[in-house]
C-alpha cells in the first residue's frame, strides 16, 4: 500500500535535500526526493514564489539554494513532526 505525502512533507523533503548539499540541480532534486518532472516544476515555482528557495545561475547551469526563510520552515517542520511523534506514543 502507497502512503500519500502531504504537501508539507513533499516540501520539507524539497529543502531537506538542498539543505544536505547547499546547491541542486532540478534533475538531481527530481530524483533525490522522489518526484516527477511536472511535481517538481510545480514544486519549485511556489517555492521560489514563496521565497523558500532561490535560483544560482553558474555558467550555463541553474541550481536551487535554500534561502534562511526556507531554513526556517524546514525547522518548523520538523519540530511540529517531532511534536506529532511524541504524540502518537
Amino acid at each position: 500500500m502507497r502512503i500519500r505525502r502531504s504537501k508539507s512533507a513533499i516540501i520539507a523533503r524539497i529543502l531537506g535535500c538542498i539543505e544536505e548539499e547547499r546547491l541542486f540541480t532540478k534533475t538531481r532534486l527530481m530524483y533525490r526526493a522522489n518526484l516527477s518532472f511536472a511535481q517538481l516544476q510545480e514544486y519549485l515555482s511556489l517555492l521560489l514564489e514563496l521565497e523558500l528557495v532561490r535560483e544560482v545561475k553558474e555558467e550555463d547551469r541553474t541550481f536551487y539554494e535554500i534561502t534562511v526563510k526556507g531554513e526556517r520552515f524546514l525547522e518548523a517542520f520538523r519540530t511540529m513532526k517531532e511534536l506529532m511523534t511524541i504524540q502518537n506514543k
